[in-house]
Parts: C-alpha cells; sequence; structure tokens
C-alpha cells in the first residue's frame, strides 16, 4: 500500500463532522471529530449518489478509496446542450451513500500530496 492509501485507511470508521463544498474555489474539505481535515482541491467534478448531500450529519465513513486512473467514467448533463465527462479518482463511502470525486490533489491535515507523484 502507498503512502496515500495508508493514509487514507486511517479514516475508515471515523465521523465526518461536516462537508464544505466550493464550487468557485474547486475545493471540497471533510471536517472529522478526531483526525485531521482532508481537503480535495482543483476539484473537476464530483457526484454525490443519493438526492441529499448531508453537509453536516456526522456520518461514518466506510472508507476512502483512490484510483490514479479513476475507477468510472460518468457523464452528467443539466440539459441536451450541455455535457459534463467525468472520471472520478476517489470514492468517499459514507456506508449507505457515496461521494465521488475527480481532484487534481489531496491535503491531509495541511499535508498537500501531489497525486501523480505519490502513484510512481
Amino acid at each position: 500500500m502507498n503512502k496515500l492509501g495508508s493514509l487514507l485507511t486511517s479514516y475508515k470508521n471515523q465521523k465526518i463532522h461536516q462537508i464544505d463544498i466550493s464550487v468557485n474555489q474547486q475545493k471540497i474539505k471533510l471536517q472529522f471529530n478526531d483526525l485531521a481535515p482532508i481537503e480535495f482541491s482543483g476539484v473537476r467534478s464530483f457526484l454525490y449518489v443519493e438526492d441529499d448531500l448531508p453537509l453536516s450529519d456526522d456520518k461514518e465513513v466506510g472508507s476512502i478509496e483512490f484510483y490514479e486512473e479513476g475507477f468510472v467514467e460518468f457523464v452528467s448533463s443539466e440539459d441536451e446542450f450541455e455535457e459534463i465527462f467525468s472520471v472520478p479518482n476517489f470514492s468517499l463511502d459514507l456506508r449507505d451513500k457515496s461521494l465521488l470525486i475527480e481532484a487534481e490533489n489531496i491535503s491531509i491535515g495541511g499535508k498537500n500530496l501531489i497525486l501523480n507523484k505519490l502513484s510512481q
């Protein structure tokens, strides 16, 4: 398991206190009750697999996974003229729901990790 995988595994079964999404700044920040925050930056897209995203709910994390090449492709569209193609490289399992994130960087506890260098 690489360095990033080990760090993400330490968040298994932890409770997320708050999820902050800043579309304009292309960031998603996860605030935990007992561990340092995780911030995804350079967020190109995200998909919450459920109707409503609980921004503050003390949800328990099943796992946070990183997929170097992405793990699924999806296309979303708001109308017939605009489609968004995405290949998420992170999957956040909230037991009964999932948050899929396509991000360029991740910061754990203030330490910035550049994804393409971690996977080499």
